[in-house]
């Protein structure tokens, strides 16, 4: 209840049959103005959503009568059309997909008729049983008739669903349909709450994202301080060699075998699953792209294109900055990070720092260079990290329809398997801020124990644990320290939703120590487990088996 004596629960709902939603998929409950009513109105209704046409995606088609032959047949028809064009693979993908568009459009009118003949055939089989004239390999024949009609609609369900269990049997078809429509509905963007205005219009909910995050990744001016981001471990030679030697044949496979084969596709709306059925067929001008982005250090318009699809932050999202952007990238630019990222991968460990786990954070090109230069990585490496992040471009996905590209000109695409090796290396940068600020005595760390290890911070994804002696001068310090980097690089610690604890201290000191953080106490939740709790309770576990719990809701 309010302060206007206003009840705010929800306590109005519809009850409606579990088939409702399969059937009606597109079903929609809303709150209209209660005007005087102490209950608001609740509206049940069909709202159809059409916010533009759905690029291609490559859905389930390899088990498909007809479609080995297709690609077998038309691929290398395409090698005139793309003569001399050191990235001819992308551009034959391109040709490929106008025929494979209308060799679906030709077999789905097959299938259904297929279908069609099918139920007819089921039909006479059951008037048969009815009647008492069928034999058995009648009921044979129509248990077969009934497989094959629901294996070839789970097909395509399966990809569309994005589930990664097969379920067999009669039920599978239904089973889909249920996961696909579920997310449907629990995915929608029907509105949003824009400067104070709710906004339906599907025109506007697009602008007001699109206007979004091309602030969110617009380059903004800052000073860049140099004094404070040495860096005291570097490269041998023999390692800068060994990430800028030859790409062979045998590594861009190894890289396209650790892709995902059935996950969500780019812009160009294949996935990886069709390059490994084809890989013989297609392997030759795979090599091509990949040596001439290594040679030239840049690839073609569109090769770094991406899809940002909204994952939603919260369980009632209303505002555009609820929503996560993960990024979909194409197969040519993917294959091209993974050698990338195989490669840092080798030797990401002699040049990180023990303190350092993280993931993935907004940071500026700049930043990333010039940390890319003091941790000793050569020129060519370099090369190619700016062509990929300066050609990087993504369009927004609104319930599954594109909006307009624009340029990604601050910040790292989560999605992009280069992006976390990326951003570890460019917050050794912060690493080297803090440890030299605890070097110039700035703040204290914690020592552990007996031994000499004092511990000052922490890294892990985008969160960072700072420890320190209890002194209102060093909090000043901490909270000044991070701004120096932001300066440099961007990444911004919010205070606001910083928390401070104190142990050892009392209660009424920490408020007054806070500077603008949060006050909190213990227990508290750290990367999704407790801390401070007494973990001989039963009741201590009972967020984390609340996450099992909610991971294994979705298998019922």
């Amino acid at each position: 209840m309010n302060k206007a004596g206003t009840k705010l629960s929800k306590l109005d709902r519809f009850l409606i049959s579990e088939g409702i939603p399969e059937d009606i998929p597109d079903i929609r409950v809303t709150a209209i103005n209660r005007m005087w009513s102490d209950h608001t109105p609740i509206l049940l209704h069909a709202m159809k959503l059409d916010f533009g046409p759905s690029p291609f995606k490559f859905n389930s088609w390899l088990n498909r009568d007809s479609f080995d032959d297709l690609i077998k047949s038309t691929w290398p028809t395409l090698e005139a059309l793309n003569a001399g064009r050191i990235f001819r693979s992308y551009g034959k993908l391109r040709c490929l997909k106008t025929a494979i568009k209308q060799w679906h459009s030709n077999t789905r009118n097959n299938y259904r008729t297929l279908k069609h003949v099918a139920l007819s055939d089921i039909k006479d089989i059951e008037k048969n049983i009815d009647d008492g004239s069928a034999s058995s390999s009648d009921r044979d024949e129509r248990i077969k008739l009934l497989q094959d009609i629901d294996k070839l609609e789970a097909l395509d369900l399966i990809q569309k669903a994005h589930i990664k269990w097969d379920i067999e049997g009669g039920e599978s078809s239904k089973f889909f349909y249920g996961v696909i429509n579920n997310k449907r509905r629990s995915q929608a963007i029907t509105r949003i709450l824009h400067d104070g205005v709710w906004i339906s219009d599907l025109f506007l909910i697009k602008e007001a994202f699109i206007n979004y995050y091309k602030e969110e990744f617009q380059a903004h001016d800052s000073q860049v301080v140099f004094s404070l981001m040495i860096h005291s471990t570097s490269l041998t030679s023999l390692d800068r060699d060994s990430l800028e030697t030859h790409i062979s044949l045998d590594k861009i496979k190894t890289a396209v075998w650790d892709c995902g084969s059935n996950k969500a596709p780019g812009p160009d709306g294949f996935s990886f699953a069709f390059i490994k059925k084809y890989w013989d067929l297609i392997k030759t001008d795979i090599l091509k792209f990949v040596n001439s982005f290594f040679v030239s250090g840049s690839m073609p318009q569109g090769a770094n294109s991406s899809f940002f699809t909204l994952i939603p932050k919260t369980s009632n999202p209303i505002y555009v900055k609820d929503f996560r952007p993960i990024s979909l990238i194409g197969i040519h630019y993917k294959i091209i990070v993974e050698v990338l990222a195989n490669r840092i991968c080798g030797v990401i460990n002699k040049i990180v720092s023990k303190e350092q786990y993280a993931f993935i954070l907004a940071v500026k090109f700049l930043m990333a260079l010039l940390s890319l230069v003091s941790l000793g990585l050569g020129s060519k490496w370099r090369s190619w990290i700016r062509a990929c992040l300066q050609s990087s471009r993504a369009s927004i996905l609104i319930n599954g329809s594109p909006t307009f590209e624009f340029y990604i000109k601050r910040g790292l695409r989560q999605g992009d398997p280069l992006s976390h090796f990326l951003f570890i290396l460019v917050m050794e940068g912060l690493h080297g801020v803090m440890s030299n600020a605890v070097n110039y005595g700035l703040f204290r760390g914690i020592k552990l124990g007996s031994s000499d290890i004092t511990l000052s911070h922490l890294f892990y994804d985008d969160d960072m644990l700072i420890t320190f002696e209890r002194n209102s001068g060093d909090l000043d310090n901490i909270i000044w320290v991070p701004h120096v980097f932001h300066l440099a690089s961007s990444p911004k610690i919010n205070i606001h939703k910083s928390n401070i604890y104190g142990t050892g201290v009392s209660n009424d000191e920490v408020p007054f120590m806070a500077s603008g953080c949060v006050a909190g106490s213990f227990p508290f939740t750290y990367l999704g487990l407790p801390i401070g709790s007494n973990m001989t309770l039963t009741s201590s576990w009972n967020i984390l088996v609340g996450r099992f719990q909610k991971r294994l809701s979705s298998w019922k």
